[in-house]
C-alpha cells in the first residue's frame, strides 16, 4: 500500500509513514521521513549515523484532485563523527525554497490547459513563482533543430497580470513551446533566433506575430524565407476599435 503511495506521489528516498486529510482548505498531509538510516558528510565525505537534530518541514507537492499535498517531512541533521561537521541531509528534488520538483511539472502541466490565474490558486502559488518556474523550465528546454522540423514560428508578447512582458516562441508547426524570452525587447528576439543555426533558420517558411513592427524588421532580417501574418486576435482587437 505504501509503495503504491510513494509512486503515485513521485517520491524518491522518502517513506511515507500516514496521511492526513482535511477538509477546509482541502489538503492532503503526507507524514514521511528519509528511507536512508545514514548520510554523507559533504566535508570529507565519511557515513554518518549520529543525528544531531530533527525538525519538520512542510514542502508543497502539488494537487492530486484538487487537493494540495503537503508533505510532513522529518529532517535529521547529522554530525560526523571523522570532521565534526553539523550537516542536514538532502532530498531529491526538494530545494531550499520548501517546494518539491514534482510541484513545477505540474504546475507547468496545468498552465498548458489552464490560465495563470486558475492555475495559481489551485496550487496557492503567487504569479511571480509561476513565471519563475516557467522561466526555468523554459532555459532547460533545449531544441534539437536537427530533429525538430521546424517551418512555422509564432512569435507573441504576454504579460504575467500587466507587470512583466516577455515574449514566447512556439512552434507551430508541431504545436509545442519553444521557449520564454525573459522580456520582450528586439535585442532579446534578436539573440534567440541567431542561435538557430542558419540552415535550419532558412527552412522557416511562415511567421505568425502580433502587429509589433520591431519583431517584424527582426523576422525579416533574420529568417529571410519565412512569409510574416499577422494574428487572429490582434486582427480582431484592431478591427473591433476602428
Amino acid at each position: 500500500m505504501k509503495k503504491g503511495i510513494i509512486k503515485l506521489l513521485n517520491l524518491q528516498g522518502i517513506l511515507v509513514d500516514k496521511l492526513e486529510f482535511l477538509d477546509e482548505p482541502q489538503q492532503i498531509f503526507v507524514v514521511c521521513r528519509g528511507a536512508r538510516r545514514t548520510a554523507l558528510c559533504p566535508v570529507c565525505g565519511a557515513n554518518s549515523k549520529r543525528v544531531h537534530q530533527t525538525s519538520v518541514r512542510l514542502i508543497k507537492h502539488g494537487v492530486i484532485n484538487y487537493r494540495e499535498v503537503i508533505l510532513r517531512l522529518k529532517v535529521r541533521r547529522f554530525k560526523c563523527r571523522q570532521c565534526c561537521k553539523v550537516f542536514t541531509e538532502k532530498f531529491f528534488g526538494i530545494d531550499r525554497r520548501r517546494a518539491s520538483a514534482n510541484l513545477m511539472i505540474q504546475a507547468m502541466d496545468w498552465l498548458r490547459r489552464n490560465s495563470f490565474n486558475f492555475t495559481g490558486e489551485q496550487f496557492h502559488l503567487s504569479p511571480g513563482t509561476l513565471t519563475r518556474y516557467l522561466m526555468h523550465m523554459s532555459e532547460a528546454n533545449t531544441v534539437d533543430w536537427a530533429t525538430a522540423n521546424v517551418t512555422k514560428l509564432g512569435i507573441d508578447e504576454h504579460s504575467f497580470r500587466g507587470k512583466h512582458l516577455v515574449i514566447t516562441i512556439t512552434d507551430l508547426s508541431n504545436r509545442k513551446l519553444l521557449a520564454v524570452l525573459k522580456s520582450d525587447t528586439q535585442v532579446a528576439l534578436t539573440s534567440y533566433l541567431q542561435q538557430i543555426p542558419n540552415e535550419y533558420r532558412l527552412k522557416i517558411n511562415e511567421v505568425c506575430t502580433d502587429l509589433r513592427s520591431s519583431y517584424g524588421v527582426v523576422t525579416k532580417r533574420l529568417l529571410p524565407n519565412a512569409d510574416l501574418t499577422a494574428d487572429r486576435f490582434h486582427v480582431e482587437l484592431q478591427a473591433r476599435r476602428a
